[in-house]
Protein backbone atom coordinates (compact mmCIF):
# COMPACT_ATOMS: atom_id res chain seq x y z
CA UNK A 1 0.00 0.00 0.00
CA UNK A 2 2.88 2.20 0.80
CA UNK A 3 3.98 1.96 -2.76
CA UNK A 4 0.89 3.05 -4.24
CA UNK A 5 -0.93 6.37 -4.41
CA UNK A 6 -4.47 5.19 -2.17
CA UNK A 7 -5.53 5.38 1.09
CA UNK A 8 -6.12 2.29 2.62
CA UNK A 9 -9.42 3.30 4.01
CA UNK A 10 -10.65 4.05 0.27
CA UNK A 11 -9.78 0.52 -0.79
CA UNK A 12 -12.83 -1.79 -1.13
CA UNK A 13 -13.14 -5.30 -1.85
CA UNK A 14 -15.63 -7.96 -1.78
CA UNK A 15 -14.98 -11.35 -0.90
CA UNK A 16 -18.10 -14.11 -1.58
CA UNK A 17 -17.70 -17.66 0.38
CA UNK A 18 -20.44 -19.95 -0.72
CA UNK A 19 -21.32 -23.38 0.19
CA UNK A 20 -21.78 -25.65 -2.71
CA UNK A 21 -25.18 -26.90 -2.97
CA UNK A 22 -25.56 -30.19 -5.04
CA UNK A 23 -26.02 -33.88 -5.60
CA UNK A 24 -23.18 -36.78 -6.49
CA UNK A 25 -23.69 -38.56 -9.43
CA UNK A 26 -20.98 -41.05 -10.26
CA UNK A 27 -18.47 -39.02 -8.31
CA UNK A 28 -19.07 -35.97 -9.44
CA UNK A 29 -21.13 -32.91 -7.22
CA UNK A 30 -22.76 -30.66 -9.10
CA UNK A 31 -26.15 -28.37 -8.96
CA UNK A 32 -28.94 -29.01 -11.30
CA UNK A 33 -28.67 -25.33 -11.92
CA UNK A 34 -26.61 -22.12 -10.64
CA UNK A 35 -27.20 -18.71 -11.67
CA UNK A 36 -26.80 -14.86 -11.23
CA UNK A 37 -29.30 -12.65 -10.80
CA UNK A 38 -28.84 -8.82 -11.46
CA UNK A 39 -31.75 -6.16 -10.26
CA UNK A 40 -31.26 -4.09 -13.37
CA UNK A 41 -31.16 -4.71 -17.09
CA UNK A 42 -29.35 -2.49 -19.22
CA UNK A 43 -30.46 -3.63 -22.34
CA UNK A 44 -34.40 -4.14 -21.83
CA UNK A 45 -35.93 -5.66 -25.06
CA UNK A 46 -39.57 -5.42 -26.13
CA UNK A 47 -41.56 -5.21 -22.89
CA UNK A 48 -39.11 -5.57 -20.09
CA UNK A 49 -37.85 -2.59 -17.84
CA UNK A 50 -34.68 -2.23 -16.78
CA UNK A 51 -35.58 -2.29 -13.15
CA UNK A 52 -37.49 -5.72 -14.14
CA UNK A 53 -33.43 -7.06 -13.84
CA UNK A 54 -31.92 -10.21 -15.60
CA UNK A 55 -31.00 -13.68 -14.92
CA UNK A 56 -28.30 -16.20 -16.04
CA UNK A 57 -28.31 -19.68 -15.43
CA UNK A 58 -26.37 -22.80 -16.44
CA UNK A 59 -26.26 -26.59 -15.76
CA UNK A 60 -23.57 -27.13 -13.52
CA UNK A 61 -21.41 -24.90 -11.04
CA UNK A 62 -22.00 -21.01 -11.06
CA UNK A 63 -18.58 -20.37 -12.19
CA UNK A 64 -19.81 -20.90 -16.10
CA UNK A 65 -22.54 -18.03 -15.56
CA UNK A 66 -19.31 -15.89 -13.49
CA UNK A 67 -17.41 -16.24 -16.14
CA UNK A 68 -19.32 -15.21 -19.16
CA UNK A 69 -19.66 -18.98 -19.93
CA UNK A 70 -22.45 -20.27 -22.33
CA UNK A 71 -25.74 -19.47 -20.29
CA UNK A 72 -29.57 -18.68 -20.73
CA UNK A 73 -29.94 -15.01 -20.09
CA UNK A 74 -34.16 -13.94 -19.25
CA UNK A 75 -35.64 -11.10 -17.64
CA UNK A 76 -37.96 -12.78 -14.88
CA UNK A 77 -41.08 -11.23 -15.61
CA UNK A 78 -40.86 -12.51 -19.09
CA UNK A 79 -39.14 -15.84 -18.52
CA UNK A 80 -40.25 -17.95 -22.09
CA UNK A 81 -38.30 -14.77 -24.03
CA UNK A 82 -34.18 -15.60 -23.68
CA UNK A 83 -32.26 -12.54 -24.05
CA UNK A 84 -29.73 -13.55 -26.18
CA UNK A 85 -31.49 -15.60 -28.89
CA UNK A 86 -33.39 -13.91 -31.39
CA UNK A 87 -33.47 -17.22 -33.88
CA UNK A 88 -33.17 -20.86 -33.17
CA UNK A 89 -29.49 -20.75 -35.43
CA UNK A 90 -29.08 -18.15 -32.41
CA UNK A 91 -29.77 -20.32 -29.86
CA UNK A 92 -28.25 -23.37 -30.87
CA UNK A 93 -25.03 -21.18 -31.57
CA UNK A 94 -24.94 -20.16 -27.94
CA UNK A 95 -26.05 -23.53 -25.69
CA UNK A 96 -24.22 -24.75 -23.06
CA UNK A 97 -22.18 -27.72 -24.37
CA UNK A 98 -20.49 -28.95 -21.40
CA UNK A 99 -20.58 -27.74 -17.40
CA UNK A 100 -18.56 -27.87 -14.20
CA UNK A 101 -18.52 -30.18 -11.74
CA UNK A 102 -16.53 -31.34 -8.77
CA UNK A 103 -14.57 -34.34 -8.94
CA UNK A 104 -15.62 -36.40 -5.57
CA UNK A 105 -13.92 -39.76 -6.45
CA UNK A 106 -11.14 -41.51 -4.94
CA UNK A 107 -7.65 -40.67 -5.64
CA UNK A 108 -5.77 -43.02 -7.65
CA UNK A 109 -3.53 -44.10 -4.70
CA UNK A 110 -7.00 -44.80 -2.50
CA UNK A 111 -7.97 -42.52 0.71
CA UNK A 112 -5.65 -41.55 3.24
CA UNK A 113 -3.89 -38.22 4.45
CA UNK A 114 -5.02 -35.26 2.38
CA UNK A 115 -7.59 -37.00 0.09
CA UNK A 116 -10.66 -35.32 1.58
CA UNK A 117 -8.83 -31.67 0.32
CA UNK A 118 -8.79 -33.75 -3.57
CA UNK A 119 -11.65 -31.12 -5.56
CA UNK A 120 -10.98 -31.12 -9.41
CA UNK A 121 -12.77 -28.92 -10.95
CA UNK A 122 -13.77 -30.39 -14.07
CA UNK A 123 -16.25 -30.09 -17.70
CA UNK A 124 -17.81 -32.68 -18.69
CA UNK A 125 -20.30 -32.83 -22.08
CA UNK A 126 -23.59 -32.37 -21.49
CA UNK A 127 -24.39 -35.91 -22.49
CA UNK A 128 -23.32 -36.37 -18.79
CA UNK A 129 -25.77 -34.62 -17.42
CA UNK A 130 -28.91 -36.22 -19.53
CA UNK A 131 -27.42 -39.92 -18.44
CA UNK A 132 -27.73 -38.17 -14.53
CA UNK A 133 -30.71 -37.06 -15.35
CA UNK A 134 -30.14 -33.73 -14.74
CA UNK A 135 -31.14 -31.74 -17.54
CA UNK A 136 -34.84 -31.34 -16.80
CA UNK A 137 -34.52 -27.72 -15.15
CA UNK A 138 -32.37 -26.15 -17.79
CA UNK A 139 -32.91 -28.07 -21.28
CA UNK A 140 -34.41 -27.46 -24.51
CA UNK A 141 -35.02 -29.15 -27.69
CA UNK A 142 -34.30 -28.71 -31.17
CA UNK A 143 -37.19 -29.44 -33.59
CA UNK A 144 -35.58 -29.45 -37.38
CA UNK A 145 -38.95 -30.60 -38.69
CA UNK A 146 -40.45 -27.28 -37.78
CA UNK A 147 -36.75 -25.34 -36.81
CA UNK A 148 -38.02 -24.56 -33.74
CA UNK A 149 -36.46 -24.67 -29.71
CA UNK A 150 -39.10 -26.51 -26.99
CA UNK A 151 -37.79 -26.17 -23.78
CA UNK A 152 -37.37 -29.58 -21.94
CA UNK A 153 -36.10 -32.56 -23.49
CA UNK A 154 -37.68 -34.67 -26.19
CA UNK A 155 -39.71 -36.66 -24.13
CA UNK A 156 -41.03 -33.43 -22.58
CA UNK A 157 -41.22 -31.01 -24.99
CA UNK A 158 -44.06 -29.83 -26.98
CA UNK A 159 -44.81 -31.77 -30.10
CA UNK A 160 -42.61 -34.59 -30.01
Amino acid sequence: MQSLPHRLEEEKMAVVIQQVVGRRHEGYLYPDFAGVGRSLNFYPMSDMKAEDGVVSVALGLGKTVVEGGRAVRFCPTCPRKPIQSFTPDDHLENSQRSFLALDMSEPPDGPGLGSESRLDLVSLDIEVAERHGTLAAVGSTYSPDNDAIYDGLPDQAPGW
